[in-house]
């Protein structure tokens, strides 16, 4: 008996590539989620300071949002000009506006 084929929400065959795509987008996202825990139980253990475990789980969180978009969001497909156009500038204001807090509050008069 063969098996039936996936459907997407949108009611399209998905192929075995993005089905097998799918499941190491899901295998990276619990390996990068499990290397976070690692990095706080070990700076718990006085293993790391906690500038460079901030720094850690903030590109791990990067890492794991990029595999979220790319995959999940399907960033990837074609046809999805304007939901791309919409995120790279949420992420481009969200940057901006980081990098403008981070100088204000290092350059605040005591």
């Amino acid at each position: 008996m063969a098996a039936e084929p996936m459907f997407s929400p949108s009611g399209e065959r998905e192929t075995k590539k993005e089905r097998s795509l799918h499941t190491v987008a899901f295998l990276a996202s619990i390996v990068l989620t499990i290397l976070a825990f690692g990095a706080v139980v070990y700076a718990i253990e006085g293993g790391a300071s906690a500038g460079f475990v901030v720094a850690f789980l903030v590109g791990l969180a990067v890492v794991q949002a990029a595999f979220q978009a790319y995959i999940w969001m399907h960033l990837k497909d074609e046809g999805h000009a304007v939901p791309q156009l919409f995120f790279y500038v949420g992420v481009y204001v969200t940057v901006v506006i980081v990098i403008g807090i981070l100088l204000m509050s290092w350059w605040t008069v005591a």
